[in-house]
């Protein structure tokens, strides 16, 4: 596998994670107010983030962009700076 994939790969996982991770916690805090305070902690990030079926949908896809990005950048500097 090339590195360009592997990065890719990473970059992929770690984003579809955490999108589903921010997308079930924005469900669970709309239908049983449980975990709204974290809902309201990373709206402040993720703009239009919200305990809504939308705002959930919103925030996932903030949320993918985020860690997509973050983890091809952690990535590629550990390929270089490990010299794979």
């Amino acid at each position: 596998m090339s590195k360009g994939r592997r990065l890719l790969s990473l970059g992929l996982a770690l984003g579809i994670t955490w999108a589903l991770i921010i997308f079930f916690l924005g469900v669970m805090a709309m239908l049983s107010g449980h975990g709204l305070p974290m809902v309201k902690l990373w709206a402040t990030i993720y703009y239009g983030y919200s305990a809504s079926w939308f705002g959930s949908v919103i925030g996932a896809v903030w949320a993918f962009v985020d860690l997509f990005v973050i983890s091809i950048v952690a990535g590629f500097l550990y390929q270089l700076f490990v010299g794979e």
